[in-house]
């Protein structure tokens, strides 16, 4: 029977997030009985208990059996606590797109990501939480073993997948390379680039933009060119 690690590991912060914004005790608590009956539920009838797989159509399955065993208003309890903590948990959701990261030369900066990332991110983290070397202080960690992936781990790693998606040799730099064409492609500023690259040198930015900046010009020029203007 599969534990549901994945919703309750939830608990803690949402608890905390109630308790910020002086919710009572007694809807802490009673909000906090509702999901672990739900999750209960979904450990008993071996439903996802992954936050992401976890449908409305589930929910309203849990809530039609609740009203077979129990009053009106305790149905209305149990519903408002699952809302109270999906509308959390989808907020707290689109919050989590900053990581506080050290660079070369021990420098701090934010690293800032899109949605789709965020949702792999947590789903990472959750599956983490599921390893029995949870307790390791490494958070990118090997499945066999539990240790940290070292840098060579890693590129291996991006080898292989490069391999099953018909890229070859494909590295970590690729990818920056390949953001940085894509930001001055469409207009970004190259200060704003360099910020979110973590460069201080403007040689970094026309090492990484060089690529295509060929073609960047003649798109740019589309549309520019001040023959276009000639009466």
């Amino acid at each position: 029977m599969t534990e549901a690690r994945a919703l309750r590991a939830l608990f803690p912060s949402w608890i905390l997030a109630m308790e910020a914004v002086n919710k009572s005790p007694r809807t802490v608590e009673g909000d906090t009985a509702s999901l672990e009956l739900f999750a209960r539920w979904l450990e008993d009838n071996d439903h996802p208990v992954d936050p992401d797989e976890i449908t409305a159509r589930l929910l309203r399955t849990w809530i039609v059996e609740l009203v077979d065993t129990r009053s009106a208003s305790t149905d209305r309890t149990r519903w408002n606590g699952l809302r109270s903590f999906f509308a959390w948990a989808a907020e707290e959701h689109e919050r989590a797109r900053e990581l506080l990261v050290v660079g070369k030369g021990n420098r701090e900066r934010i690293v800032v990501f899109v949605a789709r990332t965020a949702r792999a991110f947590d789903r990472y983290l959750r599956m983490r939480a599921r390893s029995k070397y949870a307790e390791g202080p490494w958070l990118w960690i090997s499945g066999k073993d539990g240790k940290a992936l070292t840098t060579n781990a890693v590129q291996q790693m991006m080898k292989r997948r490069g391999a099953a998606a018909g890229v070859p040799e494909l590295h970590t730099h690729m990818f920056r390379h390949g953001f940085a064409d894509a930001w001055l492609a469409s207009g970004g500023n190259e200060g704003d680039l360099m910020e979110l690259a973590g460069w201080r040198s403007r040689q970094m930015l026309a090492r990484y933009g060089a690529g295509n900046r060929a073609r960047r010009a003649r798109e740019a020029y589309q549309g520019r060119s001040p023959m276009d203007n000639l009466g």
